[in-house]
């Protein structure tokens, strides 16, 4: 919600005529810029939001934080730099930021403004407030704005101005109608998902986790870590000047956060199966080094696309259409989406995310938009679980609940056979 919080303030206050949502602007090298804000051919204005940088090592220096942004926004600027369009360049904290970036923050902000010319506008959480209370004025008083926004659409339902759904509308459900046996079960529940026409797979899938490991493995070498790497088909991914600098030096002596990153890249269903299948089998080897590494649980987030409307093989468009209507959403929306060749790819997207922990109560994943999976037995050894959850976009929240429900049978098969 923060997001579209933050889209509402560029689209109604600051006038963009199209936000762009978690825009990979660094080739899979660095964050997401959250929000691309673009109004005309005059203004172009690209957001942060701060609490992702909490998601750097705990160990990262304070000097590599701050080589990292500013190179972040050098990068950005020269991207971007054959837009006619003014750039602007915010970070906006909803309340206190990462301590690790507040004592970094003020030296990039004169880094960019003093070398390299860029003015980094850091929105502290009053600001925030602020903003938000002219976003909402505007909103009630009926400022051009995009209605599809689910914050804009909380405003107006707030403020009387758009009527709930009376009746007829079904919610989502918060956990899946089966359970798993065991945690053991999660690679199969996952392979059947990814393999069906349900999914699109050829495409390949996202893992930041793997991406991560992937890194590690390539530092630390030698036992689990070099089966692990045999998982995938491509496993060696750093460059060659980064082979010979790791083979030849002192490993114990590497500040591994300033090794180069690996490009992030897709993994086949198979890739996946076997990872995830040689992490389970030992958990608690790769829960320990993550915790060292990165936090306290470890999540991985397999992300997935369902087929266009339009496209999908066994679903005709009108079902989908029902279906996402009477889960609330937008018939508009669905029309939109069976005339367009090449529609807006968010509403499509959706993740599974399994999480390692060394007991239940320290799971963190909390989503809005998820579904969690039961499992009977959620331990992989005697110091990790493992819990499994099904997050969807709440667009097209019935085309997600159709999918699962139609997936249902075939998972339940694999307990009953």
């Amino acid at each position: 919600m923060k997001q579209h919080a933050t889209a509402a303030y560029l689209t109604c206050i600051v006038g963009c005529d199209k936000v762009l949502y978690q825009v990979n602007a660094f080739d899979g090298r660095d964050f997401d810029v959250d929000l691309i804000g673009c109004r005309n051919d005059e203004l172009i204005v690209f957001v942060d939001l701060s609490e992702k940088f909490s998601h750097y090592p705990r160990e990262m220096k304070h000097t590599t934080m701050r080589r990292k942004l500013v190179q972040r926004y050098v990068t950005l600027k020269r991207k971007w730099s054959n837009s006619l369009r003014m750039q602007r360049f915010e970070v906006w904290h909803f309340g206190a930021p990462p301590e690790k970036l507040e004592l970094v923050l003020p030296s990039v902000c004169e880094i960019l403004k003093g070398e390299h010319g860029i003015k980094l506008d850091v929105i502290d959480e009053n600001e925030v407030r602020e903003r938000l209370r002219q976003t909402t004025n505007a909103i009630v008083k009926g400022s051009n704005c995009d209605y599809t926004n689910p914050f804009i659409q909380a405003i107006l339902i707030t403020h009387g101005l758009l009527e709930l759904p009376k009746r007829g509308i079904a919610q989502m459900p918060d956990k899946l109608p089966l359970r798993l046996p065991s945690a053991w079960h999660i690679p199969n529940f996952i392979k059947v998902m990814l393999e069906s026409e349900y999914v699109v797979g050829w495409l390949g899938f996202d893992v930041g986790a793997f991406d991560l490991l992937i890194t590690i493995a390539h530092e630390l070498r030698g036992g689990i870590w070099d089966r692990f790497l045999r998982c995938f088909h491509e496993p060696a991914a750093f460059s060659e000047p980064s082979a010979v600098f790791l083979a030849e030096e002192d490993i114990s002596a590497i500040d591994w956060t300033e090794l180069p990153m690996l490009e992030l890249r897709r993994y086949t269903h198979e890739e996946l199966d076997a990872a995830l299948k040689f992490i389970f089998a030992h958990a608690g080897e790769f829960l320990e080094v993550w915790q060292a590494r990165v936090s306290n649980t470890m999540l991985i987030r397999i992300e997935y696309m369902l087929p266009f409307v339009f496209k999908h093989p066994r679903f005709s468009a009108e079902l989908i259409e029902a279906e996402v209507a009477k889960y609330g959403g937008d018939r508009e929306l669905v029309r939109m989406h069976m005339h367009l060749s090449n529609p807006d790819k968010r509403p499509y997207r959706g993740s599974i995310a399994i999480e390692l922990a060394d007991a239940p109560q320290h799971f963190r994943f909390s989503e809005p938009n998820s579904i969690i999976v039961p499992i009977e037995n959620m331990r992989l050894s005697d110091d990790v679980v493992a819990g499994l959850w099904l997050t969807y976009q709440p667009e097209f929240a019935g085309y997600f609940q159709l999918t699962f429900d139609s997936l249902l049978p075939v998972w339940q098969e694999l307990w009953n056979a």
